[in-house]
């Protein structure tokens, strides 16, 4: 977990783009093709020059241009004499495309030209950048915010539910400690399996949201029954009768939901098999964790999980009856 902890940081670098390409399918080949025949750019950068008021003026734009050839890591600019097909009929409005030199992290360079035109762009001038590197930084900078949100907010509305459930902060808290640690794994084995093959930038929110996900529901059914065994038998038959029954479902399930992902890999889609991946991953730590990290964290706690509520076991007089509260913690897991 710690060397897992230590990788999160550079996991982000490690992942290429939203992965919504596929290589072989029409579009892509088109334009291999226009690339091998005329010379376009294969995943070029798009300005789109927009006057408000009056035709373009081409110098201006020219100019504009050149600032953009200068900036390091651009390997090319399309300029309008180059091509008119580029402008729209009533001259406000062209396009021209931008040759990035091939490089991992085009993050900096598009943000250098963005930059560039911001500040020397007249009023009247209207500037896009786009293009699929735009889109894949676009994608990564919404992933990143949206696992920060569910961070901040999913896990304190949980924690408080769990209280709810189990009426005892210990007990709540083992199925949120697991659900971090099979996420935070799964992002270093992602790391690694990053650096051999191409994955999505979403793989990440993926593996989170489904990662703490069952994480916590395989921990919820876990714990819950370890304190319905522990009212009758000792700590250590209880964890076994504990793993015996809850822990034989949440296997099963487990299975079943990683053969689902698996199933993924079948489309030559970037972002499908980056979801497989990811989910197949997440899954089986989850499964362990529930079934190993769990059943010893119950061991070395025992009946402080009842903290602060009760701290011996009290047998009951009817096995069978439940609370409402562990009657609703057994309808989720479930």
């Amino acid at each position: 977990m710690v060397i897992s902890l230590s990788l999160t940081p550079t996991l982000e670098k490690s992942l290429r783009g939203a992965g919504m390409t596929y290589e072989g399918s029409a579009a892509r080949q088109t334009e291999q093709r226009l690339q091998q025949e005329i010379g376009t750019p294969l995943d070029p950068i798009t300005l789109v020059f927009q006057s408000t008021d009056r035709p373009l003026d081409t110098p201006q734009i020219e100019g504009l241009l050149d600032r953009v050839q200068s900036i390091p890591g651009v390997k090319s600019v399309s300029h309008s004499a180059a091509h008119p097909e580029f402008h729209s009929t009533d001259d406000r409005t062209q396009y021209n495309l931008v040759d990035l030199a091939p490089s991992d992290d085009p993050t900096v360079v598009i943000e250098a030209i963005e930059t560039k035109l911001s500040q020397d762009a007249p009023a009247n001038l209207k500037i896009f950048v786009t293009g699929q590197a735009v889109v894949d930084r676009d994608a990564q900078r919404i992933s990143k915010a949206d696992l920060r949100h569910a961070e901040l907010v999913a896990l304190p509305l949980t924690l408080i539910a769990l209280l709810l459930v189990f009426g005892s902060i210990v007990a709540a808290s083992l199925p949120i400690i697991m659900g971090l640690l099979s996420v935070s794994v799964t992002f270093g084995c992602l790391y690694f399996i990053a650096q051999q093959m191409q994955m999505s930038v979403l793989a990440i929110n993926f593996a989170s949201m489904l990662g703490l996900g069952l994480g916590i529901d395989y921990s919820l059914l876990i714990v819950n029954r370890f304190r319905e065994e522990r009212q009758h038998h000792s700590r250590p038959d209880a964890i076994a009768r504990t793993v015996a029954t809850a822990g034989q479902a949440v296997f099963v399930s487990g299975i079943t939901v990683c053969i689902s992902l698996v199933c993924l890999m079948l489309f030559p889609i970037s972002l499908l098999r980056s979801i497989s991946i990811a989910g197949s991953v997440v899954v089986l730590l989850s499964v362990t964790a529930a079934l190993t990290v769990l059943p010893a964290m119950l061991m070395l706690v025992g009946d402080r999980i009842k903290w602060p509520t009760q701290t011996t076991a009290k047998p009951t007089q009817d096995y069978g009856a439940k609370s409402p509260a562990k009657s609703f913690a057994t309808v989720d897991s479930v």
